[in-house]
């Protein structure tokens, strides 16, 4: 897939938000290195950028014969219903975590090594509150109704990751949420539950600059030498100088 025209993934919709930019740029610079990544994970972004642009795959699925159509259609067709928004927001972090050289102002909230605080990129629309999910809740921070609907879950429940490849502890963590944070871990989250590309809440918290988070997460046994597939500790994604030191601060503890 690394020869093929890469034109399907780079004619872009024309939009003025932070994160369509963003994507846009992503898009465009991923044309300059598509020759140096692997066939996997091409497939991934080609499947993200389907679905960002077009929504859900309705098409039918190619003949036997033609492979290399059967594997983008596939791809594409396990994303589902994912929203625009969040395949856009994916896109984004993979083109970012594949060559740390890729860097721009509008890229929203970027932080050390080109790193992107999801929950920030997630264009903000009004949801029905019969019709939020705990994810939503845990974005919004809202922990009197989040606490009533955790204690119904199970252990496993609360650590398994979602759609887009993060668990709640995650999203908390990337959102800056302090007290849900400490709740998700009052009823046994993980804290050292890796998304899906080894992230850990550490990292979330290290790279957008939420230091009471990070100092929360240290203090509760988060490990701070979880690497991501990247190879990336949450010291290396740090967003500044006070995140660093107490990093290293806790490091030689």
């Amino acid at each position: 897939m690394a020869d093929d025209n890469l034109d399907d993934l780079i004619e872009l919709n024309s939009e003025n938000d932070d994160l369509s930019e963003a994507f846009t740029r992503a898009a465009d610079h991923l044309q300059k290195i598509a020759t140096k990544i692997d066939n996997a994970t091409l497939l991934s972004l080609y499947a993200y950028y389907k679905q960002a642009t077009n929504g859900p795959c309705t098409s039918s699925r190619p003949g036997l014969f033609d492979l290399k159509a059967k594997s983008k259609w596939d791809a594409w067709k396990k994303l589902e219903n994912m929203a625009k928004e969040e395949a856009k927001t994916l896109y984004v972090k993979k083109v970012c975590a594949l060559d740390p050289q890729f860097s721009s102002a509008t890229v929203p909230t970027q932080t050390k090594n080109n790193w992107v605080c999801i929950s920030t990129l997630q264009q903000t629309e009004v949801i029905d509150e019969t019709a939020k999910t705990v994810v939503d809740h845990v974005v919004e921070g809202n922990t009197d109704k989040l606490e009533n609907i955790l204690k119904t879950m199970s252990k496993d429940s609360i650590n398994k990751l979602d759609d887009s490849g993060l668990g709640l502890i995650h999203w908390a963590a990337d959102r800056g949420s302090l007290d849900t944070l400490r709740l998700l871990i009052s009823l046994e989250a993980d804290i050292n539950l890796e998304d899906c590309e080894k992230q850990t809440a550490l990292h979330y918290a290290s790279s957008c600059g939420h230091y009471n988070c990070v100092h929360f997460l240290l203090e509760n046994g988060a490990d701070m030498n979880k690497k991501d597939i990247n190879g990336l500790e949450p010291l290396s994604v740090a967003a500044d100088k006070d995140i660093e030191e107490i990093l290293n601060k806790f490091n030689f503890i």
